[in-house]
């Protein structure tokens, strides 16, 4: 006895087979070679109207192309004038240079004995020697010798032209002097007096071994 089978294809898979498929394949590249066809540009076509304003820049084109861009090298311009250097010569006339000083130390001997002298220099020196009255304390109640040409201050120092005016802003047991630089407190000027000045501190009378004298402040300078 023999039994009969037979299969039954689905309708979806008749709808789509093998055939459809190497169609729809020509069928795309047929397209899609037109539209490549289509958006070919003929030899020669492109001229300035259609290239848009700044969009051919210097890396875009060859290094031969930039080559012939550039212009021949022009002649040398005149020779400048020599350079200078403030350090190589003096203050400039109505210059004024500034800075700080300042010092603490011990006053162990009889009271208004205990003196420090502190050097200060200049960064540039200045066109002229300064004798003890350039050099002054600005009006101040530790200031030894008060100048009323200094009307600066501390935070913010001054000096009129040809003086140094020296700036109290904190003293103890001190009286602040100002003085030129070489042999202070002696008559007459020497070449070293350009190149800064010297402070005195002085002890007010407290001394002992434990007893000390300071002073601090900032001070200016102009030159003539």
């Amino acid at each position: 006895m023999f039994t009969k089978f037979h299969t039954t294809s689905s309708r979806k898979g008749r709808r789509f087979g093998f055939a459809n498929a190497v169609s729809l394949l020509a069928l795309f590249l047929a397209l899609s070679g037109g539209a490549y066809a289509a958006l070919q540009l003929p030899a020669n076509s492109v001229g300035t109207s259609q290239i848009k304003n700044g969009a051919v820049t210097l890396k875009k084109i060859s290094h031969s192309a930039q080559h012939a861009l550039r212009g021949d090298t022009g002649p040398r311009g005149p020779k400048g004038d020599p350079g200078t250097s403030v350090f190589a010569s003096s203050v400039p006339s109505g210059k004024t240079i500034a800075g700080a000083w300042g010092g603490r130390y011990i006053a162990p001997q009889l009271a208004f004995n205990n003196t420090y002298l502190i050097s200060t220099s200049f960064p540039v020196k200045a066109p002229v020697g300064l004798s003890d009255a350039n050099v002054n304390a600005a009006p101040n109640a530790a200031a030894g010798d008060p100048d009323p040409s200094c009307t600066g201050s501390a935070d913010n120092p001054t000096a009129p032209r040809g003086k140094v005016c020296v700036y109290i802003s904190r003293a103890n047991n001190a009286s602040v002097t100002g003085f030129r630089l070489t042999n202070p407190g002696v008559s007459g000027t020497s070449p070293g007096d350009a190149y800064g000045f010297v402070v005195r501190i002085l002890d007010t009378g407290t001394v002992g071994n434990t007893a000390t004298t300071n002073a601090e402040g900032t001070w200016a300078y102009t030159a003539p």
